[in-house]
Protein backbone atom coordinates (compact mmCIF):
# COMPACT_ATOMS: atom_id res chain seq x y z
CA UNK A 1 0.00 0.00 0.00
CA UNK A 2 1.43 3.33 -0.92
CA UNK A 3 2.30 5.86 1.74
CA UNK A 4 -0.38 8.58 2.06
CA UNK A 5 2.32 11.14 2.62
CA UNK A 6 3.92 10.24 -0.67
CA UNK A 7 4.28 13.36 -2.76
CA UNK A 8 1.45 13.63 -5.34
CA UNK A 9 1.30 15.47 -8.59
CA UNK A 10 -1.03 18.46 -8.32
CA UNK A 11 -4.41 18.14 -10.04
CA UNK A 12 -4.99 20.24 -13.14
CA UNK A 13 -5.80 23.89 -12.33
CA UNK A 14 -9.33 25.26 -12.91
CA UNK A 15 -8.29 26.89 -16.16
CA UNK A 16 -6.90 23.64 -17.63
CA UNK A 17 -8.21 22.62 -21.05
CA UNK A 18 -10.28 19.46 -21.48
CA UNK A 19 -7.32 17.86 -23.25
CA UNK A 20 -4.96 18.61 -20.33
CA UNK A 21 -7.47 17.22 -17.82
CA UNK A 22 -7.89 14.06 -19.91
CA UNK A 23 -4.17 13.45 -20.19
CA UNK A 24 -3.78 13.85 -16.40
CA UNK A 25 -6.44 11.31 -15.44
CA UNK A 26 -5.17 8.88 -18.05
CA UNK A 27 -2.03 8.46 -15.90
CA UNK A 28 -3.42 9.05 -12.41
CA UNK A 29 -6.00 7.35 -10.18
CA UNK A 30 -8.92 9.16 -8.52
CA UNK A 31 -8.36 7.00 -5.41
CA UNK A 32 -5.12 8.90 -4.73
CA UNK A 33 -7.06 12.21 -4.65
CA UNK A 34 -10.28 11.16 -2.88
CA UNK A 35 -9.56 13.40 0.09
CA UNK A 36 -9.69 16.43 -2.24
CA UNK A 37 -13.18 15.69 -3.64
CA UNK A 38 -16.50 17.26 -2.45
CA UNK A 39 -19.99 15.81 -2.18
CA UNK A 40 -22.54 17.20 -4.72
CA UNK A 41 -26.15 16.46 -5.69
CA UNK A 42 -27.53 16.40 -9.23
CA UNK A 43 -30.37 14.89 -11.25
CA UNK A 44 -30.09 12.78 -14.38
CA UNK A 45 -33.06 12.55 -16.75
CA UNK A 46 -32.71 9.43 -18.87
CA UNK A 47 -34.70 9.39 -22.09
CA UNK A 48 -35.40 6.45 -24.31
CA UNK A 49 -33.87 6.50 -27.73
CA UNK A 50 -37.24 5.36 -29.06
CA UNK A 51 -39.61 8.27 -29.92
CA UNK A 52 -42.80 8.17 -27.81
CA UNK A 53 -46.25 8.31 -29.34
CA UNK A 54 -48.09 11.68 -29.28
CA UNK A 55 -50.23 10.53 -26.33
CA UNK A 56 -47.15 9.39 -24.39
CA UNK A 57 -45.37 12.68 -25.20
CA UNK A 58 -48.28 14.69 -23.82
CA UNK A 59 -48.25 12.59 -20.66
CA UNK A 60 -44.54 13.24 -20.17
CA UNK A 61 -44.98 17.02 -20.68
CA UNK A 62 -47.86 17.23 -18.19
CA UNK A 63 -46.57 14.86 -15.55
CA UNK A 64 -44.85 17.56 -13.48
CA UNK A 65 -47.58 20.25 -13.89
CA UNK A 66 -50.42 21.20 -11.60
CA UNK A 67 -53.97 20.63 -12.76
CA UNK A 68 -55.83 23.68 -14.11
CA UNK A 69 -58.01 23.81 -11.01
CA UNK A 70 -55.00 23.67 -8.70
CA UNK A 71 -53.09 26.28 -10.69
CA UNK A 72 -55.85 28.89 -10.85
CA UNK A 73 -56.66 28.39 -7.16
CA UNK A 74 -53.01 28.85 -6.17
CA UNK A 75 -52.81 32.00 -8.29
CA UNK A 76 -55.90 33.44 -6.62
CA UNK A 77 -54.55 32.62 -3.16
CA UNK A 78 -51.24 34.23 -4.04
CA UNK A 79 -52.93 37.47 -5.14
CA UNK A 80 -55.39 37.58 -2.26
CA UNK A 81 -52.49 37.22 0.20
CA UNK A 82 -51.16 40.55 -1.05
CA UNK A 83 -53.86 42.00 1.18
CA UNK A 84 -53.78 45.73 1.75
CA UNK A 85 -50.04 46.06 2.15
CA UNK A 86 -49.14 49.40 0.62
CA UNK A 87 -50.46 49.76 -2.91
CA UNK A 88 -49.10 46.50 -4.28
CA UNK A 89 -52.42 45.29 -5.68
CA UNK A 90 -53.14 48.59 -7.45
CA UNK A 91 -49.60 48.62 -8.83
CA UNK A 92 -49.98 45.04 -10.04
CA UNK A 93 -53.17 45.86 -11.96
CA UNK A 94 -51.68 49.03 -13.42
CA UNK A 95 -48.57 47.15 -14.55
CA UNK A 96 -50.62 44.39 -16.20
CA UNK A 97 -52.66 46.95 -18.14
CA UNK A 98 -49.49 48.74 -19.20
CA UNK A 99 -48.07 45.50 -20.56
CA UNK A 100 -51.33 44.62 -22.34
CA UNK A 101 -52.16 48.00 -23.88
CA UNK A 102 -48.64 49.39 -24.23
CA UNK A 103 -49.63 52.73 -22.68
CA UNK A 104 -48.42 54.24 -19.36
CA UNK A 105 -50.52 54.20 -16.18
CA UNK A 106 -50.09 56.14 -12.94
CA UNK A 107 -51.15 54.91 -9.49
CA UNK A 108 -53.00 57.48 -7.39
CA UNK A 109 -51.55 58.74 -4.14
CA UNK A 110 -53.30 57.76 -0.92
CA UNK A 111 -56.26 60.03 -0.22
CA UNK A 112 -56.46 61.42 -3.78
CA UNK A 113 -58.38 58.68 -5.59
CA UNK A 114 -61.34 60.55 -7.09
CA UNK A 115 -60.16 59.41 -10.51
CA UNK A 116 -59.64 55.81 -9.36
CA UNK A 117 -56.80 53.81 -7.86
CA UNK A 118 -54.92 54.14 -11.17
CA UNK A 119 -55.49 55.71 -14.57
CA UNK A 120 -53.89 55.98 -17.96
CA UNK A 121 -51.86 59.14 -18.32
CA UNK A 122 -54.24 60.41 -21.04
CA UNK A 123 -57.21 59.88 -18.71
CA UNK A 124 -59.27 57.65 -21.04
CA UNK A 125 -59.02 54.59 -18.73
CA UNK A 126 -59.63 54.55 -14.98
CA UNK A 127 -58.93 51.57 -12.68
CA UNK A 128 -60.52 50.66 -9.35
CA UNK A 129 -58.68 47.77 -7.69
CA UNK A 130 -60.35 45.76 -4.90
CA UNK A 131 -58.43 42.85 -3.37
CA UNK A 132 -61.26 40.87 -1.83
CA UNK A 133 -61.41 37.28 -0.68
CA UNK A 134 -64.18 34.96 -1.85
CA UNK A 135 -66.02 35.45 1.44
CA UNK A 136 -66.15 39.24 1.09
CA UNK A 137 -69.23 41.06 -0.18
CA UNK A 138 -68.98 43.52 -3.05
CA UNK A 139 -70.98 46.63 -2.19
CA UNK A 140 -72.78 47.83 -5.33
CA UNK A 141 -73.46 51.30 -3.91
CA UNK A 142 -69.75 51.77 -3.25
CA UNK A 143 -68.85 50.52 -6.73
CA UNK A 144 -71.38 52.84 -8.38
CA UNK A 145 -70.15 55.79 -6.31
CA UNK A 146 -66.55 55.15 -7.38
CA UNK A 147 -67.52 54.95 -11.05
CA UNK A 148 -69.59 58.12 -11.08
CA UNK A 149 -66.90 60.04 -9.16
CA UNK A 150 -64.26 59.01 -11.70
CA UNK A 151 -66.61 59.92 -14.57
CA UNK A 152 -67.06 63.43 -13.14
CA UNK A 153 -63.33 63.85 -12.51
CA UNK A 154 -61.90 62.59 -15.80
CA UNK A 155 -63.37 64.54 -18.70
CA UNK A 156 -62.09 62.14 -21.38
CA UNK A 157 -62.91 58.91 -19.53
CA UNK A 158 -64.10 56.17 -21.89
CA UNK A 159 -63.33 52.89 -20.08
CA UNK A 160 -63.61 52.03 -16.38
CA UNK A 161 -61.79 48.88 -15.22
CA UNK A 162 -63.04 47.20 -12.06
CA UNK A 163 -60.25 44.83 -10.99
CA UNK A 164 -61.31 42.37 -8.26
CA UNK A 165 -59.42 39.33 -6.95
CA UNK A 166 -62.63 37.27 -7.01
CA UNK A 167 -65.71 36.96 -9.26
CA UNK A 168 -68.11 39.88 -9.76
CA UNK A 169 -71.21 37.88 -10.75
CA UNK A 170 -73.40 39.50 -8.10
CA UNK A 171 -72.68 43.01 -9.45
CA UNK A 172 -73.08 42.48 -13.18
CA UNK A 173 -76.63 43.85 -13.37
CA UNK A 174 -75.53 47.00 -11.56
CA UNK A 175 -72.55 47.45 -13.87
CA UNK A 176 -74.68 46.91 -16.98
CA UNK A 177 -77.19 49.53 -15.80
CA UNK A 178 -74.38 52.06 -15.29
CA UNK A 179 -73.07 51.37 -18.81
CA UNK A 180 -76.51 52.15 -20.28
CA UNK A 181 -76.88 55.26 -18.14
CA UNK A 182 -73.44 56.85 -18.54
CA UNK A 183 -72.07 55.70 -21.89
CA UNK A 184 -68.94 54.38 -20.15
CA UNK A 185 -67.53 50.99 -21.04
CA UNK A 186 -67.09 49.09 -17.76
CA UNK A 187 -64.70 46.14 -17.95
CA UNK A 188 -64.76 43.79 -14.93
CA UNK A 189 -61.29 42.29 -14.44
CA UNK A 190 -62.18 39.35 -12.23
CA UNK A 191 -60.26 36.36 -10.87
CA UNK A 192 -61.89 32.93 -10.56
CA UNK A 193 -60.96 29.26 -10.08
CA UNK A 194 -60.74 28.84 -13.85
CA UNK A 195 -59.44 30.82 -16.83
CA UNK A 196 -60.54 34.44 -16.36
CA UNK A 197 -59.48 37.86 -17.66
CA UNK A 198 -57.37 38.67 -14.59
CA UNK A 199 -55.86 35.19 -14.48
CA UNK A 200 -55.04 35.27 -18.20
CA UNK A 201 -53.22 38.58 -17.74
CA UNK A 202 -51.13 37.21 -14.87
CA UNK A 203 -49.92 34.05 -16.62
CA UNK A 204 -49.35 35.88 -19.93
CA UNK A 205 -46.99 38.33 -18.27
CA UNK A 206 -45.79 36.02 -15.48
CA UNK A 207 -42.09 36.75 -15.84
CA UNK A 208 -42.79 40.49 -15.75
CA UNK A 209 -44.86 40.42 -12.55
CA UNK A 210 -43.11 37.79 -10.41
CA UNK A 211 -41.51 40.63 -8.44
CA UNK A 212 -44.92 41.46 -6.94
CA UNK A 213 -45.10 38.14 -5.06
CA UNK A 214 -43.19 36.23 -2.41
CA UNK A 215 -42.52 32.94 -4.16
CA UNK A 216 -40.20 31.46 -1.53
CA UNK A 217 -42.85 29.03 -0.25
CA UNK A 218 -44.32 28.25 -3.68
CA UNK A 219 -43.73 24.85 -5.26
CA UNK A 220 -41.62 24.97 -8.44
CA UNK A 221 -44.50 23.21 -10.18
CA UNK A 222 -46.60 26.38 -9.90
CA UNK A 223 -44.14 28.51 -11.89
CA UNK A 224 -43.93 25.76 -14.51
CA UNK A 225 -47.72 25.68 -14.70
CA UNK A 226 -47.99 29.48 -15.03
CA UNK A 227 -45.50 29.58 -17.91
CA UNK A 228 -47.15 26.63 -19.64
CA UNK A 229 -50.69 28.07 -19.37
CA UNK A 230 -49.45 31.53 -20.42
CA UNK A 231 -48.75 30.32 -23.96
CA UNK A 232 -51.87 28.16 -24.26
CA UNK A 233 -54.23 28.98 -27.15
CA UNK A 234 -57.23 29.45 -24.83
CA UNK A 235 -55.30 31.99 -22.79
CA UNK A 236 -54.30 33.86 -25.95
CA UNK A 237 -57.96 33.97 -27.07
CA UNK A 238 -58.96 35.33 -23.68
CA UNK A 239 -56.32 38.07 -23.91
CA UNK A 240 -57.44 39.00 -27.42
CA UNK A 241 -61.04 39.28 -26.22
CA UNK A 242 -59.97 41.45 -23.28
CA UNK A 243 -58.06 43.77 -25.61
CA UNK A 244 -61.22 44.26 -27.68
CA UNK A 245 -63.23 45.14 -24.58
CA UNK A 246 -60.67 47.75 -23.54
CA UNK A 247 -59.89 49.25 -26.94
CA UNK A 248 -63.09 49.11 -28.99
CA UNK A 249 -65.88 50.17 -26.63
CA UNK A 250 -67.79 46.98 -27.29
CA UNK A 251 -70.33 47.32 -24.47
CA UNK A 252 -71.57 50.80 -25.31
CA UNK A 253 -71.46 49.99 -29.02
CA UNK A 254 -73.76 47.01 -28.46
CA UNK A 255 -76.19 49.05 -26.37
CA UNK A 256 -76.38 51.87 -28.93
CA UNK A 257 -76.74 49.37 -31.75
CA UNK A 258 -79.82 47.85 -30.11
CA UNK A 259 -81.40 51.26 -29.47
CA UNK A 260 -80.64 52.45 -33.01
CA UNK A 261 -82.16 49.27 -34.48
CA UNK A 262 -85.39 49.92 -32.59
CA UNK A 263 -85.62 53.39 -34.10
CA UNK A 264 -84.83 52.11 -37.59
CA UNK A 265 -87.46 49.38 -37.28
CA UNK A 266 -90.03 52.05 -36.50
CA UNK A 267 -88.74 54.34 -39.24
CA UNK A 268 -88.85 51.66 -41.94
CA UNK A 269 -92.29 50.33 -41.13
CA UNK A 270 -94.52 53.34 -41.55
CA UNK A 271 -96.90 54.72 -44.14
CA UNK A 272 -97.42 57.96 -42.23
CA UNK A 273 -95.58 61.21 -41.63
CA UNK A 274 -92.76 62.88 -43.54
CA UNK A 275 -91.13 60.78 -46.27
CA UNK A 276 -92.64 57.44 -45.20
CA UNK A 277 -90.48 54.39 -45.85
CA UNK A 278 -92.28 51.08 -45.48
CA UNK A 279 -89.84 48.35 -46.46
CA UNK A 280 -92.57 45.74 -46.46
CA UNK A 281 -93.75 47.31 -49.72
CA UNK A 282 -90.30 47.97 -51.15
CA UNK A 283 -89.67 46.76 -54.70
CA UNK A 284 -86.65 44.52 -55.27
CA UNK A 285 -83.71 46.10 -57.13
CA UNK A 286 -81.20 43.29 -56.71
CA UNK A 287 -78.56 44.68 -59.07
CA UNK A 288 -78.35 48.08 -57.37
CA UNK A 289 -78.67 46.56 -53.89
CA UNK A 290 -75.72 44.34 -54.72
CA UNK A 291 -73.67 47.34 -55.84
CA UNK A 292 -74.29 49.09 -52.53
CA UNK A 293 -73.23 46.02 -50.54
CA UNK A 294 -70.15 45.62 -52.75
CA UNK A 295 -69.19 49.21 -51.90
CA UNK A 296 -69.57 48.51 -48.20
CA UNK A 297 -67.60 45.29 -48.21
CA UNK A 298 -64.77 46.64 -50.40
CA UNK A 299 -64.14 49.50 -47.98
CA UNK A 300 -62.07 51.43 -50.52
CA UNK A 301 -64.22 54.56 -50.54
CA UNK A 302 -65.71 55.66 -47.19
CA UNK A 303 -68.54 57.69 -48.75
CA UNK A 304 -71.10 56.51 -51.30
CA UNK A 305 -74.05 58.37 -52.80
CA UNK A 306 -77.09 57.10 -54.69
CA UNK A 307 -77.80 59.43 -57.60
CA UNK A 308 -81.18 59.30 -59.32
CA UNK A 309 -84.24 61.28 -60.34
CA UNK A 310 -87.34 61.74 -58.23
CA UNK A 311 -89.24 58.53 -57.55
CA UNK A 312 -86.46 56.12 -58.56
CA UNK A 313 -86.44 54.50 -55.11
CA UNK A 314 -83.19 55.84 -53.64
CA UNK A 315 -84.51 55.94 -50.07
CA UNK A 316 -85.85 52.40 -50.33
CA UNK A 317 -82.51 51.15 -51.64
CA UNK A 318 -80.54 52.90 -48.90
CA UNK A 319 -82.85 51.58 -46.20
CA UNK A 320 -82.71 48.00 -47.50
CA UNK A 321 -78.91 48.13 -47.77
CA UNK A 322 -78.68 49.46 -44.22
CA UNK A 323 -80.79 46.56 -42.94
CA UNK A 324 -78.65 44.02 -44.80
CA UNK A 325 -75.45 45.50 -43.35
CA UNK A 326 -76.90 45.38 -39.82
CA UNK A 327 -77.79 41.71 -40.25
CA UNK A 328 -74.28 40.76 -41.39
CA UNK A 329 -72.07 42.92 -39.15
CA UNK A 330 -71.91 44.38 -35.67
CA UNK A 331 -72.30 47.95 -36.92
CA UNK A 332 -74.07 50.96 -35.41
CA UNK A 333 -76.32 52.55 -38.04
CA UNK A 334 -78.12 55.90 -38.11
CA UNK A 335 -80.69 57.26 -40.55
CA UNK A 336 -81.30 61.01 -40.89
CA UNK A 337 -83.87 62.65 -43.17
CA UNK A 338 -83.00 65.97 -44.79
CA UNK A 339 -85.06 67.91 -42.26
CA UNK A 340 -82.97 66.34 -39.48
CA UNK A 341 -79.48 67.09 -40.73
CA UNK A 342 -79.68 70.02 -43.16
CA UNK A 343 -78.57 72.56 -40.53
CA UNK A 344 -75.63 70.63 -39.03
CA UNK A 345 -72.39 72.61 -38.94
CA UNK A 346 -69.86 69.77 -38.53
CA UNK A 347 -69.45 66.01 -38.26
CA UNK A 348 -69.49 66.27 -34.47
CA UNK A 349 -72.74 68.23 -34.73
CA UNK A 350 -74.08 65.51 -37.04
CA UNK A 351 -73.19 62.82 -34.48
CA UNK A 352 -75.06 64.76 -31.82
CA UNK A 353 -78.12 64.80 -34.08
CA UNK A 354 -77.86 61.02 -34.54
CA UNK A 355 -77.90 60.42 -30.79
CA UNK A 356 -80.55 63.05 -30.09
CA UNK A 357 -83.17 60.71 -31.58
CA UNK A 358 -82.30 58.07 -28.97
CA UNK A 359 -83.38 58.37 -25.31
CA UNK A 360 -80.01 59.66 -24.05
CA UNK A 361 -79.01 62.50 -21.74
CA UNK A 362 -76.61 65.25 -22.82
CA UNK A 363 -73.60 63.95 -20.86
CA UNK A 364 -73.98 60.47 -22.29
CA UNK A 365 -74.33 61.83 -25.83
CA UNK A 366 -71.10 63.81 -25.45
CA UNK A 367 -69.24 60.65 -24.42
CA UNK A 368 -70.72 58.58 -27.25
CA UNK A 369 -69.86 61.22 -29.86
CA UNK A 370 -66.22 60.78 -28.89
CA UNK A 371 -66.44 56.98 -29.04
CA UNK A 372 -67.80 56.98 -32.60
CA UNK A 373 -65.03 59.28 -33.83
CA UNK A 374 -62.14 57.57 -32.03
CA UNK A 375 -62.97 54.11 -30.65
CA UNK A 376 -65.79 52.19 -32.29
CA UNK A 377 -64.76 49.95 -35.13
CA UNK A 378 -67.27 51.14 -37.73
CA UNK A 379 -70.41 53.30 -37.93
CA UNK A 380 -72.73 53.83 -40.91
CA UNK A 381 -74.69 57.08 -41.24
CA UNK A 382 -77.29 57.49 -44.00
CA UNK A 383 -78.08 61.08 -45.01
CA UNK A 384 -81.25 61.03 -47.09
CA UNK A 385 -82.22 63.86 -49.45
CA UNK A 386 -79.07 65.90 -50.18
CA UNK A 387 -81.00 67.90 -52.79
CA UNK A 388 -83.78 68.90 -50.39
CA UNK A 389 -84.04 71.94 -48.08
CA UNK A 390 -80.63 73.34 -49.00
CA UNK A 391 -79.04 70.24 -47.48
CA UNK A 392 -76.42 70.29 -50.23
CA UNK A 393 -74.57 73.06 -48.37
CA UNK A 394 -74.40 70.94 -45.22
CA UNK A 395 -73.41 67.84 -47.20
CA UNK A 396 -70.50 69.62 -48.84
CA UNK A 397 -69.41 71.13 -45.52
CA UNK A 398 -69.29 67.60 -44.07
CA UNK A 399 -67.43 66.23 -47.09
CA UNK A 400 -64.85 69.00 -46.82
CA UNK A 401 -64.25 68.26 -43.15
CA UNK A 402 -64.22 64.51 -43.72
CA UNK A 403 -61.60 64.56 -46.46
CA UNK A 404 -59.35 67.00 -44.63
CA UNK A 405 -56.02 65.31 -43.88
CA UNK A 406 -56.17 65.84 -40.12
CA UNK A 407 -59.51 64.00 -39.92
CA UNK A 408 -58.00 60.60 -40.77
CA UNK A 409 -59.23 58.98 -37.53
CA UNK A 410 -62.80 59.90 -38.38
CA UNK A 411 -62.36 58.56 -41.91
CA UNK A 412 -61.41 55.16 -40.54
CA UNK A 413 -64.35 55.01 -38.13
CA UNK A 414 -67.37 56.55 -39.90
CA UNK A 415 -68.80 55.78 -43.33
CA UNK A 416 -71.61 57.65 -45.08
CA UNK A 417 -74.32 56.65 -47.55
CA UNK A 418 -76.16 59.61 -49.13
CA UNK A 419 -79.15 59.85 -51.45
CA UNK A 420 -79.68 62.72 -53.89
CA UNK A 421 -81.15 63.82 -57.17
CA UNK A 422 -78.53 64.85 -59.78
CA UNK A 423 -76.73 67.93 -58.44
CA UNK A 424 -74.93 69.20 -61.55
CA UNK A 425 -77.37 72.08 -62.07
CA UNK A 426 -77.21 73.30 -58.47
CA UNK A 427 -75.34 76.64 -58.27
CA UNK A 428 -73.40 75.61 -55.16
CA UNK A 429 -72.39 72.18 -56.48
CA UNK A 430 -68.69 71.40 -55.79
CA UNK A 431 -67.87 68.61 -58.22
CA UNK A 432 -64.35 67.98 -56.88
CA UNK A 433 -65.76 66.92 -53.50
CA UNK A 434 -68.21 64.45 -54.99
CA UNK A 435 -65.54 63.01 -57.27
CA UNK A 436 -63.90 61.58 -54.13
CA UNK A 437 -67.07 59.63 -53.32
CA UNK A 438 -68.34 56.37 -54.79
CA UNK A 439 -71.32 57.08 -57.07
CA UNK A 440 -74.08 54.55 -57.74
CA UNK A 441 -76.65 55.61 -60.36
CA UNK A 442 -80.28 54.72 -59.66
CA UNK A 443 -82.21 54.51 -62.93
CA UNK A 444 -85.80 53.47 -63.74
CA UNK A 445 -86.63 49.78 -63.98
CA UNK A 446 -85.05 47.97 -66.88
CA UNK A 447 -87.12 45.33 -68.70
CA UNK A 448 -86.19 42.45 -66.39
CA UNK A 449 -86.73 44.52 -63.23
CA UNK A 450 -90.12 45.72 -64.44
CA UNK A 451 -91.15 42.16 -65.30
CA UNK A 452 -89.99 40.92 -61.89
CA UNK A 453 -91.86 43.73 -60.13
CA UNK A 454 -95.03 42.89 -62.06
CA UNK A 455 -94.65 39.18 -61.31
CA UNK A 456 -94.44 39.91 -57.58
CA UNK A 457 -97.80 41.69 -57.92
CA UNK A 458 -99.33 38.83 -59.91
CA UNK A 459 -99.21 40.79 -63.18
CA UNK A 460 -97.66 40.48 -66.63
CA UNK A 461 -96.29 43.20 -68.90
CA UNK A 462 -99.36 42.86 -71.14
CA UNK A 463 -101.57 43.77 -68.16
CA UNK A 464 -100.14 47.31 -68.24
CA UNK A 465 -102.00 49.70 -70.58
CA UNK A 466 -99.58 51.24 -73.09
CA UNK A 467 -99.87 54.78 -71.62
CA UNK A 468 -98.69 53.41 -68.24
CA UNK A 469 -95.67 51.43 -69.41
CA UNK A 470 -93.21 54.33 -69.26
CA UNK A 471 -94.38 55.81 -65.97
CA UNK A 472 -94.55 52.34 -64.39
CA UNK A 473 -90.77 52.02 -64.86
CA UNK A 474 -90.34 54.61 -62.10
CA UNK A 475 -90.49 52.61 -58.85
CA UNK A 476 -92.63 55.04 -56.87
CA UNK A 477 -95.14 55.45 -59.68
CA UNK A 478 -95.20 51.69 -60.19
CA UNK A 479 -96.24 51.41 -56.55
CA UNK A 480 -98.91 54.06 -57.11
CA UNK A 481 -100.22 52.18 -60.18
CA UNK A 482 -100.71 48.98 -58.21
CA UNK A 483 -102.37 50.86 -55.35
CA UNK A 484 -104.82 52.47 -57.77
CA UNK A 485 -105.50 49.11 -59.40
CA UNK A 486 -106.46 47.71 -55.99
CA UNK A 487 -108.56 50.79 -55.27
CA UNK A 488 -110.32 51.04 -58.65
CA UNK A 489 -110.45 47.34 -59.47
CA UNK A 490 -108.56 47.46 -62.77
CA UNK A 491 -105.54 49.03 -64.44
CA UNK A 492 -107.67 49.82 -67.50
CA UNK A 493 -109.18 52.86 -65.76
CA UNK A 494 -105.82 54.07 -64.46
CA UNK A 495 -104.16 56.79 -66.55
CA UNK A 496 -100.88 58.64 -66.26
CA UNK A 497 -102.74 61.77 -65.13
CA UNK A 498 -104.55 59.85 -62.39
CA UNK A 499 -101.24 58.40 -61.16
CA UNK A 500 -99.61 61.85 -61.04
CA UNK A 501 -102.65 63.40 -59.37
CA UNK A 502 -102.80 60.66 -56.75
CA UNK A 503 -99.10 61.06 -56.06
CA UNK A 504 -99.46 64.85 -55.76
CA UNK A 505 -102.25 64.55 -53.23
CA UNK A 506 -100.18 62.08 -51.24
CA UNK A 507 -97.24 64.50 -51.16
CA UNK A 508 -99.44 67.36 -50.04
CA UNK A 509 -100.89 65.17 -47.33
CA UNK A 510 -97.42 64.33 -46.07
CA UNK A 511 -95.69 67.68 -46.46
CA UNK A 512 -94.51 69.73 -43.49
CA UNK A 513 -97.16 71.31 -41.24
CA UNK A 514 -95.40 74.67 -41.70
CA UNK A 515 -95.88 74.58 -45.48
CA UNK A 516 -99.49 73.48 -45.09
CA UNK A 517 -100.16 76.40 -42.76
CA UNK A 518 -98.62 78.95 -45.14
CA UNK A 519 -100.73 77.62 -48.01
CA UNK A 520 -103.86 77.33 -45.96
CA UNK A 521 -103.94 73.57 -46.64
CA UNK A 522 -104.54 71.17 -43.81
CA UNK A 523 -105.38 68.14 -45.91
CA UNK A 524 -105.09 67.00 -49.50
CA UNK A 525 -108.76 67.71 -50.10
CA UNK A 526 -108.13 71.43 -49.56
CA UNK A 527 -105.62 71.44 -52.42
CA UNK A 528 -107.98 69.42 -54.60
CA UNK A 529 -110.79 71.94 -54.12
CA UNK A 530 -108.52 74.91 -54.93
CA UNK A 531 -107.13 73.31 -58.07
CA UNK A 532 -110.59 72.17 -59.17
CA UNK A 533 -111.84 75.76 -58.94
CA UNK A 534 -108.85 76.99 -60.91
CA UNK A 535 -109.31 74.32 -63.55
CA UNK A 536 -112.90 75.51 -64.23
CA UNK A 537 -111.75 79.04 -65.12
CA UNK A 538 -111.37 79.83 -68.80
CA UNK A 539 -107.98 81.54 -68.56
CA UNK A 540 -106.50 78.38 -66.99
CA UNK A 541 -107.38 76.09 -69.87
CA UNK A 542 -104.33 76.71 -72.07
CA UNK A 543 -101.99 78.17 -69.44
CA UNK A 544 -98.37 77.12 -69.46
CA UNK A 545 -96.18 76.60 -66.37
CA UNK A 546 -95.35 80.30 -65.95
CA UNK A 547 -98.96 81.40 -66.32
CA UNK A 548 -100.04 78.65 -63.94
CA UNK A 549 -97.66 79.96 -61.28
CA UNK A 550 -99.02 83.49 -61.73
CA UNK A 551 -102.57 82.24 -61.34
CA UNK A 552 -101.66 80.32 -58.21
CA UNK A 553 -100.03 83.43 -56.71
CA UNK A 554 -103.14 85.47 -57.60
CA UNK A 555 -105.61 83.08 -56.00
CA UNK A 556 -103.66 82.41 -52.78
CA UNK A 557 -100.76 84.73 -51.87
CA UNK A 558 -99.00 82.17 -49.68
CA UNK A 559 -97.89 80.25 -52.79
CA UNK A 560 -95.10 82.73 -53.63
CA UNK A 561 -93.53 82.29 -50.18
CA UNK A 562 -93.51 78.52 -50.21
CA UNK A 563 -92.99 77.82 -53.91
CA UNK A 564 -89.31 76.99 -53.35
CA UNK A 565 -90.20 74.71 -50.44
CA UNK A 566 -92.79 72.98 -52.57
CA UNK A 567 -90.26 72.45 -55.33
CA UNK A 568 -87.83 70.96 -52.81
CA UNK A 569 -90.67 68.66 -51.78
CA UNK A 570 -91.04 67.80 -55.49
CA UNK A 571 -94.58 69.23 -55.56
CA UNK A 572 -95.23 70.78 -58.97
CA UNK A 573 -98.44 72.73 -59.52
CA UNK A 574 -98.86 73.73 -63.16
CA UNK A 575 -101.40 73.61 -65.97
CA UNK A 576 -101.62 70.66 -68.32
CA UNK A 577 -103.74 67.59 -68.98
CA UNK A 578 -104.50 67.35 -65.29
CA UNK A 579 -106.58 70.57 -65.30
CA UNK A 580 -108.82 69.34 -68.08
CA UNK A 581 -109.47 66.19 -66.13
CA UNK A 582 -110.28 68.12 -62.96
CA UNK A 583 -112.75 70.41 -64.72
CA UNK A 584 -115.01 67.51 -65.66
Amino acid sequence: MEDKDKKRDPMPPPDATPEEIGEFWDTHSLADYWDETHEVEFQVNLKSRQDPSPDESEAVDQSDLLSAEQGWRKLKELIQKMGNQGKDFEKLVARLLELLLDIPFVVAKSGTQSSGDARSTAGEISVQAKNYSDGSTLRDTEIEGDIRRADRTLQDLDVYVLAVSRDVAQSRDTLDAIVKDTGLDIVPLELTDELSDFGALCVTFWEDICCFFDLSDIDPEFSNWAQKVGIDSKTKDKIKELCSKLKQGIQTQNHVQKDAKKRLHKRFNTDKGFNPINLSGAIERKIIESRILDWWEAGESPICYLDGQEGHGKSWLAAKAMNSICEKENVVTFWLDSKDWNSCKSIFDLLYTCFSYLPYEERKIAKLQNKIAKIWHKTLIVLDGVNERNAIETAQRILTEYFRSDESDCENKIRFLLTTRPLNDYPDFESYLWSKCHKISVDPFNDSELQEALTRKGLQLDDLPDPLKDIARIPRYFQRCTELRDELGSLDVVTKEVVLWGDLLDKIERTDPQIKQKLGWHRAKDAQEILSDLAKQAKWTNAGPQASAQLLEQYFPGYREVRHDLEEQHITLEAGPLQAKLSR
